[in-house]
């Protein structure tokens, strides 16, 4: 997950990779439902990933004339035989969807974070087309753990902290990761 590129919500598919059942794994919300009265629960869920295009018009009804606010929920993939196997790479450059997957694994407990601590980059955006070849991008969400951590500017604290730095051409981070990955 170092040097991640960020967003989509793509991210729900490795989240579900880690754990068999469905599980809670955080929310996004907009200022204008962060100034009501709102619950985590009561936000609309995104569980789901589609197979097929097709189904892309389906979430267009469910998600597009609402307001953006959504809790994100595990899809629930049964059990895999790497589960409780894997451990998670990070540093500075990780952001987005990176920082979102090591929050939630490291929230659960479904596996162990290595490296540096992460850009602290969650804030999601809205881009528009402003003409000549620019766009722009405004932040449109604050993104919440599901314990309620909001993460932006603070980022995901490993539970292995390992300096980002290269030793004789060795990745020191990757070396550990690996170790960390050999005791499981």
């Amino acid at each position: 997950m170092r040097k991640d590129a960020g967003g989509g919500l793509a991210f729900l598919r490795v989240m579900s990779y880690l754990t068999p059942e469905r599980l809670p794994v955080g929310y996004s919300v907009t200022r204008a439902r962060a100034e009501t009265n709102y619950s985590k629960e009561s936000l609309a869920i995104f569980n789901r990933i589609p197979s097929q295009k097709a189904a892309l018009i389906w979430l267009a009804f469910k998600f597009g004339f609402r307001d953006d606010s959504v809790s994100i929920i595990t899809e629930g993939l049964g059990a895999k035989p790497f589960h409780r196997r894997v451990v998670l790479l990070v540093d500075e450059s990780t952001t987005g969807a990176g920082e979102r997957i090591a929050a939630f694994a490291q929230e659960r407990k479904l596996a162990p974070v290595v490296g540096a601590r992460t850009a602290g980059r969650l804030i999601c955006c809205s881009v528009y087309k402003v003409g000549h070849g620019y766009f722009v991008r405004i932040p449109a969400r604050a993104w919440y753990t599901w314990s309620g951590d909001l993460l932006e500017g603070k980022g995901v604290v490993p539970d292995y902290a390992v300096a980002n730095g290269h030793q004789d051409a060795a990745d020191v981070q990757l070396d550990h990761a690996v170790d960390v990955a050999r005791s499981l």
